[in-house]
């Protein structure tokens, strides 16, 4: 799993240091990481109420852990509901805005398409919202979009149009964190045992989510 092999060397130097993520090497070490497997579950729990059956997701590569649990978390939502996951409505991909361009127009070509599709970044949001407009659909009515927003710079859920709905969670406010429990760490204010940080992401419901299609 990533990061397993960056962990085993810095472990064997002893010098003081924390990790954005966890990793599931069998070494203890301080991290600091979100709940990712509640960010798709509540994703998906959010379109499920909403009436969505055919539910697509749009994920980074499972071999990483956090998208291992976004999948599971997917998965869990769905098979709650006793929905079944159709295959070829889960994609593996790069984050960004033109795999979201072209894997959204792939899912909306679909002879039974998706009514909803989860992002597993705001830019595949971005790039869905794309393929939504060139193939004739309206968000947040013939089609919803959520994603799942780390507060970058320069782009923000709320400028989507419709608003983008979404969980968010800071990755600034996290290398905040690190930096402090690593500094605490170096200066010996804290105890041996590692410090291990899991927030849950908060969800924001905005106007990119309509009621699903009678099945």
């Amino acid at each position: 799993m990533e990061g397993a092999p960056r962990i085993a060397l810095l472990a064997g130097t002893g010098i003081p240091f924390v990790v954005h993520g966890r990793s599931d090497v069998d070494i203890s070490c301080s991290y600091v990481d979100v709940d990712n497997f509640e960010i798709f579950r509540r994703l998906a729990e959010v379109l499920l109420d909403y009436g969505h059956r055919r539910i697509a997701a749009l994920n980074s590569y499972r071999r990483f852990r956090y998208a291992a649990a976004r999948d599971a978390g997917y998965r869990a939502a769905m098979e709650g509901r006793h929905v079944p996951v159709d295959p070829d409505l889960v994609l593996e991909t790069a984050m960004t805005e033109e795999d979201g361009l072209k894997l959204g127009a792939r899912l909306l070509s679909l002879p039974e398409p998706p009514t909803a599709i989860i992002c597993g970044s705001i830019f595949l949001a971005k790039g869905v919202y794309r393929a939504a407009a060139e193939a004739g659909r309206t968000i947040g009515k013939d089609l919803s979009v959520v994603a799942h927003d780390d507060q970058l710079r320069g782009i923000s859920a709320a400028d989507f149009a419709p608003a983008l709905t979404a969980t968010q969670q800071s990755v600034e406010m996290a290398g905040r964190r690190l930096a402090e429990i690593l500094i605490d760490r170096i200066e010996g204010r804290l105890a041996p045992e590692p410090v291990c940080e899991v927030s849950r992401p908060d969800l924001i419901l905005l106007g990119s989510v309509g009621q699903g299609k009678p099945v």
